[in-house]
């Protein structure tokens, strides 16, 4: 999962499956002006769309993006 942040910031990352259950999550810190890259390890994961969303906060606020996931086995 690749995400962009134009300042420093703490970033919570969450998978949802289709009926909305959490299944994943994870907090990482996040570079500004880069690319920044989390390896989500699916391998325990049924094959399906799920939604994945992405915060990042700082001394600024906060901000999110949501967005689909496909997996195929």
């Amino acid at each position: 999962i690749r995400f962009y942040l134009n300042s420093n910031s703490n970033v919570k990352i969450e998978m949802f499956d289709l009926m909305g259950d959490k299944i994943h999550n994870a907090n990482v810190s996040g570079q500004a002006h880069a690319d920044n890259e989390y390896v989500w390890n699916c391998e325990n994961v049924a094959s399906g769309v799920y939604y994945c969303r992405v915060e990042a906060e700082n001394n600024s606020g906060k901000t999110s993006r949501m967005f689909k996931i496909a997996i195929a086995k």
